[in-house]
């Protein structure tokens, strides 16, 4: 891809009304990790699942919407989990990517699991010395399936010897699985004071190419970069573009591709919320959709039968996530419930649009009146815009 770029800065907005169904999955006494790391995808029939944490991240739940309820099951136990990403093949069979941190072994281990007809089968797919300290908080994986149904999981990892933090790849062929680094870069060994590749969000293109669009922070001078990573077979290695340069943005990033084959992005910019396209030609980036701040960010796209962008976004203060989406101009439709602006609740947030472009989301809460957490799933639908601005 050629290397221009087209940056939109004044953006048309009006606001958007959705009427959210929203139905509770599971809740707990008040406790602030509980759901923190959460993931969600829809079987073929729409019906969803979703995966997230419970009792202080030692417990992997899994659970699906049934014609009666929430059915609920253990995925895996007994370690510290996070990190999760939840997708389904053709067939229903549920694919999920997580790290599990083995303390007594002081190792972490990127995880694959897979779910039959009767149970779930944990692999660990690679392991990595050492937990980098808390910084795990902002960490992801990413999974999708090829074009043969088969995963890939793109990853954070780590070397504690030379501080090195970068993205690295898994695939299984088949047989077994491969894993390659995507970034590794070495001019920063010995020189981070923190990780610098956030974010990996990964998917497969037409041509069965694996892309992966992640967050380069340059700690040291604020350069930061948006990457775009595809893998080269023939070459038999990874190619890195940089999208943007000095975002300064907090790290999320969500990668999608459009009916053309095309990349599209969600992400951050300075401390607004953005999304970047290719059109074959050059790169387009909406800026300044919404201000979303720097910290504590979860940022998620989905793109409808008519390519136009949805994004469930969270940010530090809210206790809600909030939606937006374009068509001709950008819709802000606010929270997804009544946000007092008092009570912050940190966690992954996500959204999915079935095939009849109908909004699926599901999200952490926190309830201070009964002192609950939980875990939400709603269903979204569109009842038109009230055009206030231009």
């Amino acid at each position: 891809m050629l290397k221009r770029f087209l940056l939109f800065i004044i953006i048309s907005f009006c606001a958007g009304q959705v009427n959210w169904q929203i139905e509770v999955v599971d809740s707990m006494p008040t406790g602030a990790n509980e759901y923190y790391f959460n993931s969600m995808a829809l079987q073929s029939n729409n019906m969803p699942g979703v995966v997230y944490n419970r009792d202080d991240f030692r417990n992997v739940i899994f659970a699906w919407r049934t014609d009666s309820g929430w059915a609920k099951e253990t995925v895996d136990s007994g370690y510290f989990y996070y990190a999760f990403s939840l997708v389904y093949d053709d067939n229903d069979v549920a694919h999920l990517s997580f790290y599990q941190r083995n303390d007594s072994l002081e190792r972490t281990y990127l995880c694959y699991g897979r779910r039959d007809s009767s149970a779930w089968h944990i692999t660990a797919v690679d392991s990595i010395d050492g937990s980098l300290g808390g910084y795990y908080w902002d960490f992801n994986t990413s999974i999708a399936l090829d074009t043969s149904g088969y995963p890939g999981i793109a990853y954070i990892a780590w070397n504690i010897a030379d501080s090195l933090h970068y993205i690295k790849y898994a695939h299984y062929n088949g047989v077994s699985w491969d894993t390659s680094v995507v970034e590794y870069d070495s001019a920063y060994a010995n020189q981070q004071t923190g990780p610098t590749d956030y974010s990996p969000s990964l998917r497969f293109n037409r041509e069965n190419i694996p892309y992966i669009a992640f967050y380069h922070v340059y700690a040291s001078s604020h350069a930061d970069t948006l990457k775009l990573a595809h893998y080269d077979e023939d070459q038999d290695c990874w190619f890195i573009e940089p999208v943007l340069n000095n975002l300064h943005a907090g790290i999320p990033v969500s990668l999608a591709f459009n009916s053309a084959d095309y990349p599209c992005i969600a992400h951050g910019y300075d401390a607004g919320l953005a999304y970047t396209w290719w059109d074959g030609v050059d790169w387009h980036t909406d800026y300044g959709i919404a201000s979303i701040g720097w910290l504590q960010l979860r940022i998620r796209l989905a793109l409808d039968s008519n390519d136009n962008p949805h994004i469930l976004y969270r940010h530090w203060g809210a206790a809600y996530p909030r939606y937006c989406y374009k068509d001709s101009i950008w819709h802000l439709c606010g929270p997804v419930e009544p946000d007092s602006g008092d009570a912050n609740v940190q966690a992954d947030v996500n959204i999915v649009l079935d095939n009849q472009d109908q909004i699926h989301i599901a999200y952490k809460y926190n309830d201070y009146v009964q002192f609950i957490s939980g875990f939400k799933y709603a269903v979204g639908t569109l009842q038109g815009v009230d055009e206030n601005s231009g």
